[in-house]
């Protein structure tokens, strides 16, 4: 799907970004890594000020997208766009393949309206 690969590719656009100012290096996809992922979507505006209020007081997500979508769009962006015609089928971003992922913690969270943001977090684990 069109909005399924957009996603992928904002994700690995963002990603290709913070590796370059953390100065992150791509190892040889044997390292483990640990993920953590919280996703903030917005308050629907017909609820009333008091369901607004219990939601941004830490009340977790609970409709679609479910957590499966998340994790895998993220991954596919973490990992990069497939190449076409290239000898590697992937950019590798972040990681050269998603099977590195050894540990993960997904949050689904609620934020005010236009505050919505994945935020990511990848940790080497020792090996």
């Amino acid at each position: 799907k069109k909005k399924t690969r957009d996603y992928i590719e904002l994700v690995a656009e963002h990603a290709r970004h913070a590796v370059e100012a953390q100065g992150w290096i791509v190892g040889d996809g044997q390292t483990p890594l640990y993920i953590d992922i919280e996703a903030y979507f917005p308050v629907r505006q017909s609820w009333s000020k008091k369901r607004v209020a219990e939601a941004l007081e830490g009340r977790y997500h609970t409709s679609t997208p479910d957590i499966d979508n998340i994790q895998k769009g993220i991954y596919d962006g973490l990992v990069g766009p497939k190449i076409p015609g290239q000898a590697r089928t992937h950019e590798a971003i972040v990681m050269m393949d998603d099977g590195q992922v050894a540990m993960c913690r997904i949050r689904k969270l609620y934020c005010p309206l236009g505050e919505e943001r994945v935020s990511i977090k990848v940790v080497e684990l020792a090996r």
